[in-house]
């Protein structure tokens, strides 16, 4: 069972996803959803899926809000749950925690270190694309005025002054 958004670009992700998985031998039964149901029918213990797209926009700038939020399996609930994996490995539980105990270029580095273990020997998502943004505004916008917003990944519009 193949879970996607019936909102675009989600068809046609999920045609590209039957076409490239079709291709190695795996066949999918395609199931689609409007708006957050799709997260409401992965993240509840007894769904029935292999796979399921979905996105996390971060809560804030930390590696634990990806990390430990979608990843630590102690975190698995009956409804509402974020581990839309249902990654649940003692060892990687057990770095979770310790990392999360760490401040600094400690914590950093321990975390960097945790997702590319999980990712190569673990691998419980795969990873759909990281947006850059660009941001072009005219020669009358005040420098100094542009502040990020790092969670919404875009400026704040209403700090934006005039020359």
């Amino acid at each position: 069972m193949f879970f996607y958004g019936l909102t675009p670009p989600g068809p046609q992700r999920m045609e590209l996803m039957r076409a490239s998985l079709r291709a190695i031998g795996l066949n999918i039964e395609p199931r689609g959803f409007r708006g957050f149901a799709i997260y409401d029918a992965a993240g509840s213990r007894g769904s029935d899926h292999a796979f399921v797209t979905g996105g996390w926009c971060q809560d804030y700038p930390d590696p634990y809000d990806f990390v430990n939020v979608l990843l630590y399996g102690g975190n698995i609930q009956e409804e509402n749950n974020n581990n839309l994996a249902y990654f649940n490995n003692a060892r990687f539980n057990k770095r979770m925690v310790a990392a999360a105990k760490l401040v600094g270029t400690a914590r950093m580095k321990a975390y960097g270190n945790l997702d590319i273990d999980i990712m190569r020997s673990q691998a419980p998502w795969a990873v759909w694309n990281n947006p850059t943004n660009r941001f072009f505004y005219g020669r009358r916008i005040a420098p100094r005025s542009w502040v990020y917003q790092p969670i919404y990944e875009n400026p704040v519009y209403n700090a934006l002054s005039l020359r």
